[in-house]
């Protein structure tokens, strides 16, 4: 994934193209997601994507870190030092987002 800048326009564009991932993940299996699907679905062109992603898989990733609040300027799980653990995770699937349970499917 290419380094971009995060002023309010990308960070805005970054949120539908992750919120369009999400929202055709719940809706059919993440094999059918495509980028031409995400797109659609964000309101973006194609090269709007390729700016800030290279693939589907990209964008997922971006939405897995997210999830586990894995970032630059936090790059600890939000569970680690807590009493947390993947445990907790798993109890409580609604924390996390639909994609999250991807990464435990056999399919992915």
């Amino acid at each position: 994934m290419k380094k971009r800048k995060t002023d309010r326009r990308t960070l805005y564009t970054l949120g539908l193209i992750k919120d369009a991932l999400l929202k055709l993940v719940d809706e059919e299996s993440y094999s059918k997601v495509n980028i031409a699907r995400i797109c659609r679905e964000a309101g973006i062109t194609r090269s709007t994507f390729h700016v800030h992603y290279s693939s589907v898989t990209d964008v997922l990733n971006d939405v897995l870190n997210d999830a586990l609040l894995l970032t630059e300027t936090n790059p600890v799980p939000f569970f680690a030092g807590n009493g947390k653990s993947l445990d907790y995770l798993k109890s409580n699937e609604s924390l996390v987002p639909a994609c999250q349970r991807i990464g435990d499917a056999g399919k992915y």
